[in-house]
């Protein structure tokens, strides 16, 4: 028959794991709840930022101490569910149908990232000179390096960043027929936040975890709220780094939930300035 011991390091892992990273998200949802009140958007989303990354850091260790360096640790909490290394136990199924389960999702997030790929390389970079204009000076002023280029995808939603390491900003190209200005500018600049602050490494972060922990509600909880903190101070840093005026923002914001609502006939969350002032 079949040895599915392994099965057994994978339930210890997944039960030892879940209780510690289910502390450390009750800490940072209860934590979030009482410090946004009296920092700024930047600081809270750091506060996100820091358990996100203490969270995977503590998967990937605890995984190694608990699979390698003592495998025995904590063995006594699963002895008497495990008590033969050739036959089924109600542990072996639960972590065969939670793999399955993880598997299938990871395989929907890859097929997604694979038609994502092929989509934006099909899409064309925009050719409007005032547009590159702005965000070559936007660019200068921040002192970024490194290329970014504005993509148009006239199925997008609203205005979003592209890859991990090299930077594609992605609009609407009915965001960028406005004759004001300083509304392109308030757009770019918001997303331009987002590649400076490295948010989509941050986000994958969050929703790996997520992903690791699909059925525990506080995973999805922190991942929201977490995002919510990421757009909340990229529009902070926008008005105090580059200058962009609030009206204009919020201007912004709204033209786009109206757009996204007449377009898809669907309601549209709004996370960016949420709960700006």
């Amino acid at each position: 028959m079949i040895d599915f011991i392994f099965l057994d390091s994978i339930w210890k892992c997944l039960f030892t794991l879940t209780l510690s990273t289910t502390i450390i998200y009750a800490i940072c949802i209860f934590g979030y709840s009482f410090i946004k009140k009296f920092t700024s958007k930047e600081k809270t989303k750091w506060f996100f930022n820091y358990h996100i990354l203490f969270a995977t850091s503590f998967l990937a260790v605890g995984s190694i101490v608990l699979t390698h360096i003592d495998p025995e640790l904590v063995a006594g909490c699963f002895d008497h569910f495990a008590t033969a290394s050739n036959s089924f136990t109600i542990t072996r199924i639960l972590a065969g149908g939670y793999i399955f389960i993880l598997g299938f999702m990871l395989l929907i997030d890859s097929l997604k990232i694979y038609f994502a790929i092929k989509k934006h390389a099909t899409l064309s970079k925009i050719k409007n000179r005032l547009v590159n204009d702005i965000l070559r000076n936007l660019t200068e002023n921040l002192r970024i390096r490194k290329p970014i280029e504005i993509i148009l995808n006239e199925t997008a939603t609203s205005p979003y960043v592209w890859g991990l390491f090299k930077h594609s900003i992605v609009v609407n190209p009915f965001l960028l027929k406005s004759v004001d200005k300083n509304q392109i500018r308030t757009i770019l600049s918001h997303e331009l936040m987002h590649i400076r602050g490295y948010d989509s490494a941050w986000l994958l972060l969050s929703h790996i975890t997520k992903r690791i922990f699909f059925f525990n509600p506080l995973s999805y909880i922190f991942y929201l709220k977490h995002k919510l903190a990421v757009e909340m101070a990229a529009d902070e840093r926008a008005v105090e780094q580059c200058g962009v005026e609030p009206v204009i923002l919020l201007k912004s914001i709204l033209e786009i939930a109206e757009y996204c609502t007449k377009k898809h006939n669907h309601l549209l969350q709004v996370n960016a300035s949420q709960e700006f002032a």
